[in-house]
């Protein structure tokens, strides 16, 4: 490599972190959730998500077999890349050493076994209007967003390889409601403050990132879960997922909701953002959902 090229790639380094074109995805919608099985046959199919909860309905298994989680080293200076898929924002974390940001460990009886490595973070939410916004529907109500946290199992290395098998994913969902008094609050890791970079569509930022208010949120959201076997809620709607919702709401910022609804753009001439990027309730058709709580709250 010529001096030259060593030094503009110096240059380079040294440049401001500016939101670039992302990788499009297949064409669908929101709007017309009807059709997603012509080019994803699997969306028609059983064991899809998401599906209503409902605290008396499910079986009771307490605190065993429930998940632990682990979190990466130094998640003071983590680092965080964001992006506008067009469908919702997904926020990729990692540490100050590039290692995942926290990690799944399952055990037998429960409901995912082995490790599980967080890919990224994504979230679905509602329209101005203030009605639903969560996919999965908990004790008869809906929320205004919800959280979702994917993982893949460890053994198949990636989230593209862990789609060929049905212990592939597992998926930590959180329904979010502006509520202060509900104790935890998804933290934004100054998301709120960026979210004008990602108004166009395909578009995506990196920069440093304190993740460390990530350790108490999902400690106590994994301590009461719903767990069943389901699939991912968007096309190819593959029955890969465990998934793991919290029995409790959490609280997020009125105001970051609002920045969700009005600031991404879903197409690329920007008339419109995105908005109700849920999918509709699917049938259980004869699943068992457990619940894992932990026994000191019971008390």
């Amino acid at each position: 490599m010529s001096l030259l090229s060593l030094l503009l790639l110096a240059v380079t380094a040294l440049l401001p972190a500016t939101a670039q074109p992302a990788a499009s995805e297949p064409s669908w919608s929101y709007a017309d959730q009807s059709s997603w099985s012509a080019q994803s046959p699997q969306c028609a199919q059983d064991r899809q998500s998401p599906v209503s909860l409902e605290t008396s309905e499910v079986r009771d298994w307490g605190d065993g077999g429930r998940p632990q989680l682990s979190f990466a080293k130094d998640l003071k200076a983590g680092q965080l890349t964001a992006s506008n898929t067009g469908r919702t924002l997904k926020v990729t974390l990692r540490d100050a050493s590039d290692q995942p940001a926290v990690q799944l460990k399952g055990a037998q009886p429960g409901p995912v076994s082995g490790l599980y490595t967080m890919d990224h973070m994504h979230l679905h939410w509602n329209d101005p209007t203030g009605g639903r916004g969560s996919e999965h529907k908990m004790n008869g109500a809906f929320e205004q967003a919800e959280a979702h946290f994917v993982f893949f199992n460890q053994k198949y290395g990636s989230v593209s390889a862990a789609l060929e098998h049905a212990d592939g994913l597992a998926v930590l969902g959180l329904l979010l409601r502006p509520d202060a008094a509900l104790g935890p609050t998804l933290p934004t890791l100054g998301l709120d403050g960026d979210l004008s970079q990602l108004s166009q569509l395909n578009s995506h930022f990196s920069r440093r990132a304190d993740l460390r208010p990530l350790r108490g949120l999902l400690r106590a959201a994994v301590r009461g879960l719903f767990s069943y076997e389901g699939s991912l809620t968007t096309p190819p709607c593959s029955r890969v997922v465990t998934w793991l919702v919290s029995d409790r709401a959490v609280s997020v910022e009125a105001t970051f909701l609002e920045q969700l609804r009005t600031s991404l753009s879903a197409d690329a001439a920007g008339t419109e953002t995105i908005q109700n990027n849920w999918r509709e309730l699917q049938p259980l058709n004869g699943r068992t959902v457990v619940r894992y709580t932990d026994q000191d709250l019971q008390q």
